[in-house]
């Protein structure tokens, strides 16, 4: 304890420290915590013994003094030379702990009847543009991941590592990011995500699963195996080929998932690297998930009930249905300082939040399920912006046709009373009309905004004031990145579009930076 307490400076920054220093420090205080919480079971174990040696201390002190004495200097040595060792960089101290410290791990939970995968994507095809990359995890680490660690369903992680029963975990979350990501930026990820077992960082450029349709990932999902084999064996079959490098996560609770894919019903859900989703919203997926479509149990019955009806007839009776999408069209964006107050922020600016409402799915949150017994290839597949439209029209295509009814308009709820969060900054792939004009401006009350994205989002305004920070210090470094990197994701127009919208806010920066300069002289 006087270690610690004499050492304590170690663990104190600056909360706009940088994320390598940060995260360094919040993996010391986790594997300090630990270590302690081990001693103090050791102790109260050995209570008994513990109590019988201090008795004979107290005898011994009354008996012998100059003993006492010797003890007391030959602990206070001791006590002056792990100080001066717990002195030395945080790096090595989280060394010295990682070697006594166990790596999280957990279970899936196998009794709920579905699979349900959270899928994100992290800097995949820029493993060059490092200020875009340092910039991409200051919004992760503000908006995303805090939405995820404090999803209603997600157990906390220091109950899970001290509990002699741990709970089984309910969702999958993996990141793919590109196999050749800065160093520095990849080892930050690992040690934010490693305290959650079924956090998962990947390195792999392919994407599958329905909410990316087929011209942004690759044909499969979880559900036909393609998806799992690529994480678990590096390819779309079973054959080990190279393996797919996992950074962090638990592989067992992967492997359960993949193993039972085909008695489970699958839920994918997408979640941009850059922004959250509320904190209930997985578990009423799930809830809703449960009651509309067809699981292992229920599949059973029907076939034990209906032996002479086929297969397909028999799971979809008693309107269950084949395939089913959620999407929130809404949603609160963030600005940084640059792209709402323009380049006369103040220090401690956290940014500006609008509410923006649309007619069409939002990606983040976009999600799908299916079935037991219900292949991919029978789901239709559309991107994001399109899904909503193409199943409300009222066409009559059979593939829209979910099974509850001859309409594909209850084959995809629309949650307008649900908002997603998400962050419009120049590390945006898309920069057109990424700027906030006076039509966003439906503003949420700057009293309280900030406290309904904590409750709502798990966000801190403090970490906002530090993703605004370093946009605003390294603005001119990322916009350069975010031009170089404009055309490896976005083709034709779109392209010309984003690098032209790109080109206009380093022209603003450097006109801006120049003022400043002149003001200053």
């Amino acid at each position: 304890l006087i270690a610690t307490s004499d050492s304590a400076h170690l663990f104190e920054y600056e909360k706009c420290d940088s994320f390598a220093t940060k995260s360094t420090n919040n993996e010391v205080l986790r594997l300090m915590h630990e270590r302690f919480y081990r001693y103090y079971q050791m102790l109260m174990r050995h209570r008994l013994l513990l109590t019988v040696s201090a008795l004979l201390f107290l005898i011994i002190e009354r008996t012998n003094i100059s003993l006492t004495r010797r003890s007391i200097s030959f602990a206070s040595a001791n006590t002056h030379h792990i100080v001066e060792n717990y002195q030395g960089s945080n790096q090595s101290l989280v060394s010295m702990l990682r070697k006594s410290a166990k790596k999280p791990s957990g279970v899936l939970d196998i009794e709920v009847p579905f699979i349900h995968i959270v899928n994100s994507r992290f800097q995949q095809h820029d493993k060059n543009l490092s200020a875009l990359g340092a910039a991409r995890y200051e919004l992760f680490e503000t908006f995303c991941l805090p939405s995820m660690v404090h999803q209603t369903i997600q157990p906390n992680a220091t109950e899970q590592e001290i509990s002699s029963q741990p709970k089984p975990y309910r969702f999958i979350w993996i990141i793919k990011v590109d196999p050749e990501l800065d160093p520095g930026i990849k080892n930050r990820m690992v040690e934010q995500l490693q305290p959650y077992p079924n956090f998962f960082l990947v390195g792999s450029n392919k994407n599958f699963g329905l909410s990316y349709a087929t011209k942004q990932g690759i044909d499969g999902s979880w559900r036909d195996g393609k998806a799992g084999n690529d994480v678990l064996f590096g390819n779309t079959s079973k054959q080990l080929t190279s393996r797919t490098e996992i950074y962090a996560g638990d592989v067992s609770i992967l492997q359960a998932a993949h193993d039972r894919r085909e008695e489970k019903i699958i839920l994918e859900t997408r979640l941009d690297a850059d922004d959250g989703l509320p904190v209930t919203y997985l578990e009423s997926i799930q809830k809703s998930a449960t009651g509309h479509l067809i699981s292992k149990s229920q599949m059973d019955k029907y076939k034990k009930e209906s032996s002479n009806v086929s297969k397909q007839t028999a799971a979809y009776r008693k309107n269950k249905m084949k395939w089913m999408f959620w999407c929130m069209p809404h949603a609160y964006n963030w600005y940084p300082g640059v792209l709402s107050n323009g380049f006369n922020q103040s220090e401690e600016d956290p940014g500006h939040v609008t509410i923006e409402r649309n007619l069409f799915c939002l990606t983040t949150g976009l999600t799908s399920a299916i079935s037991v017994g219900v292949d991919t290839s029978d789901v239709p597949q559309y991107s994001h912006h399109i899904i909503l439209a193409e199943l409300k029209s009222g066409k009559k295509n059979q593939r829209h046709f979910c099974g509850i009814e001859k309409t594909a308009k209850s084959c995809i709820h629309v949650l307008n009373k649900v908002y997603a969060m998400r962050a419009r900054t120049p590390t945006s792939d898309g920069m057109n009309n990424i700027k906030m004009g006076e039509s966003d401006l439906h503003e949420i009350g700057s009293d309280d905004v900030w406290n309904k994205m904590f409750q709502d989002f798990g966000i801190q305004r403090e970490r906002a004031v530090c993703a605004n920070r370093h946009i605003d210090e390294n603005l001119l470094a990322i916009l350069q990145d975010n031009l170089d990197g404009q055309c490896s994701h976005l083709k034709g127009k779109f392209c010309n579009e984003s690098k032209k919208a790109v080109q206009e806010l380093i022209n603003a920066a450097v006109k801006a930076m120049a003022d400043r300069r002149g003001k200053q002289e």
